[in-house]
């Protein structure tokens, strides 16, 4: 159930970069599914919306993965806004800090976010389709059930964050991650 009567979601959008905030502000005020209700630049300017009295009225926070201007991003404040029976880990990049993705990242990040109930993993391109299916190959038998989610990224991941704070099962995680495929931007 949204706030909003005719069933509009109510969107804070989360970006440092005026002109990309500006965009998604238009796309979103443009969707006959949502409306935006904030648009900030930092972590702290989203939790002052989320703890003030519009709180009650945001459904979906847009947020940027990388905000820049301070010592937390967007990743931290997912993590804060999934509560803390959802795990939320990032897992991109090489030990040294390159492009692409290494397979000890993956490994740590699904040990970390493994509570009993499996792992979804969302994939951008290329390297993390294929080290996540490498992954999935060296799995035992007794190791945590790992799900490899066909989905976007960025909407994948906020809609299996929110379905897995609700503790719904793997299942309903991943669907939900699969369902955002079919968000259309335009």
């Amino acid at each position: 159930m949204t706030s909003v009567e005719g069933g509009r979601l109510r969107a804070l959008v989360v970006e440092d970069e005026w002109v990309a905030r500006n965009y998604l502000v238009e796309l979103i005020e443009a969707s006959a599914l949502a409306e935006t209700v904030g648009a900030v630049a930092t972590a702290d300017e989203a939790r002052q919306v989320l703890s003030g009295a519009s709180a009650s009225v945001v459904d979906v926070v847009f947020l940027d993965v990388r905000l820049s201007g301070g010592h937390e991003d967007g990743i931290e404040l997912a993590r804060e806004l999934a509560g803390p029976s959802t795990a939320v880990i990032a897992a991109g990049g090489t030990e040294d800090g390159r492009f692409g993705t290494s397979i000890e990242k993956v490994q740590v990040a699904v040990s970390s976010a493994e509570s009993g109930d499996g792992v979804a993993i969302l994939m951008d391109v290329g390297s993390a389709v294929l080290t996540s299916k490498a992954l999935l190959a060296e799995l035992a038998d007794d190791d945590p059930e790992v799900r490899l989610v066909d989905a976007p990224l960025v909407e994948g991941a906020i809609a299996a964050a929110v379905t897995a704070s609700t503790g719904q099962d793997l299942d309903a995680v991943v669907a939900a991650a699969e369902q955002a495929r079919g968000m259309r931007k335009l």
